[in-house]
């Protein structure tokens, strides 16, 4: 079984489509985002990563959560209302006293010299209880550099990792996060659905190496008789540093999917997802999300 204790359930599918299940409108395949919510504490996640963006997602989980027993992560952008104005806008929003965690949704290259004022007013939120941690949502190697820079410690760094995207967690710089409290939360462990898509992508020739790596990982989850959704969660959440890993889902059958008919064999996982895909490199129009959406079938 995979590890759901460290699994994150991601809200941004809950009341809109998203990522690769995105169309240019319309809302998602499911209408009642308590059934998603149900079957996630069924099965065991009690951690919720929201955010002001994802539709009316804060609002689903306040309507049937009992946050008391549920942890809940969610974000804010700078640049539009301060920090903690924000922060009190989803504390109301999802009628909860504190929250989890705080990520800045925005990245910190573009945040610029007004960031490290913002940082000391969410400390306020830390001393008084109404947040437990504050973190960062990011996407490069630059980022964590500018990062590191703040001197932070004690904070949450989430960052892309699959087995085409290894790059940002394996690197020195979260190395030296680690070393100073940093929590890793590891996001896009599917590609938004592209490597766990039973048929051809749809625009295949200019995603040749996804192509490739979808092939492959279904391939391997036939073999291991496990989902290629419970594959790549286990692969995730047995990486560098252990990282809790934070899971999208459209529908509350694809939660199932997380929880293989059989045991996956302890360490051959890893050694075999990274020997399948050792030789497939994405091309830089591959490796940026924007171009994922249009791509299913």
């Amino acid at each position: 079984m995979p590890n759901l204790d460290k699994v994150i359930l991601g809200t941004a599918q809950l009341t809109r489509k998203y990522g690769a299940e995105r169309l240019n409108t319309g809302q998602p395949s499911f209408t009642n985002p308590s059934i998603v919510l149900d079957r996630s504490f069924e099965l065991g996640i009690t951690s919720l990563d929201t955010a002001p963006v994802y539709g009316d997602a804060e609002l689903a989980i306040s309507n049937h959560c009992n946050l008391n027993s549920i942890a809940i992560q969610t974000k804010w952008s700078f640049g539009n209302e301060p920090a903690i104005v924000q922060l009190e806008s989803s504390m109301r929003r999802l009628n909860s006293p504190s929250i989890w965690s705080y990520l800045l949704h925005t990245s910190v290259l573009h945040a610029g010299n007004g960031l490290v004022e913002e940082l000391r007013t969410l400390e306020s939120a830390l001393y008084d209880g109404r947040l437990e941690k504050f973190g960062f949502s990011v996407y490069s190697l630059d980022e964590l550099d500018a990062i590191l820079e703040l001197g932070l410690k004690n904070g949450v760094i989430q960052l892309p990792f699959n087995p085409l995207m290894k790059g940002l967690l394996e690197s020195r710089q979260v190395e030296q996060l680690v070393d100073l409290g940093f929590e890793i939360q590891v996001r896009s462990v599917f590609m938004q659905g592209m490597l766990t898509a039973k048929s051809k992508l749809r625009n295949s020739h200019n995603l040749p190496s996804i192509e490739l790596a979808r092939l492959a990982v279904n391939a391997l989850s036939l073999d291991l008789e496990v989902s290629a959704n419970a594959l790549l969660v286990d692969y995730a959440a047995r990486s560098k540093h252990s990282p809790h890993v934070v899971v999208g889902v459209s529908s509350h059958a694809e939660l199932d999917l997380l929880v293989p008919v059989m045991p996956i064999a302890d360490a051959d996982v890893v050694m075999e997802l990274d020997r399948a895909l050792a030789k497939i490199e994405l091309s830089e129009y591959e490796a940026n999300p924007t171009n994922w959406s249009t791509s299913r079938n």
